[in-house]
């Protein structure tokens, strides 16, 4: 026997077998919390500062473009792997750096993938020499025309 559900951390309809042990979490938030579990026992191990992590905040603050490349991210299905969105710490966690919305910023897979654990600067010069540096669409200079 199927049940109608609604998960508590998004709000989605979802349909589960009557005797699942996850009634109140959809597949993709029980998934999701799996790995935030994951790496908030890794994170404390390490002694990482953990704060409170609003990833449709950091999506909103960021509007959408990658803060490495500062292109448009592509929401669409059909989107390749590398072009795909995922959230990088600005200071990464392997020199101390925060897990919380200050130290978080929206990404392409490709651009964190070769940021690594350098700095901003470092991985966009990379991108450059690869030619995979599109034009962006924001002017990131400080300086007043």
């Amino acid at each position: 026997m199927i049940e109608e559900h609604y998960c508590r951390r998004c709000n989605a309809e979802y349909m589960i077998p009557m005797l699942c042990a996850y009634k109140y979490l959809c597949p993709e938030c029980r998934d999701y919390t799996r790995k935030e579990k994951y790496m908030e026992r890794a994170a404390k191990r390490k002694g990482i500062v953990i704060g409170h992590v609003d990833l449709r905040e950091i999506y909103k603050r960021d509007k959408g473009i990658c803060q490495i490349c500062l292109c448009i991210i592509n929401m669409g299905s059909n989107q390749d792997y590398y072009q795909g969105l995922v959230f990088d710490h600005i200071i990464p966690l392997f020199h101390k750096g925060t897990h919380c919305n200050d130290n978080l910023q929206l990404a392409h897979r490709l651009c964190n993938e070769v940021k690594g654990i350098k700095t901003v600067q470092e991985a966009r010069f990379i991108l450059q020499g690869l030619g995979f540096m599109p034009v962006p669409i924001l002017n990131i200079s400080k300086e007043s025309p």
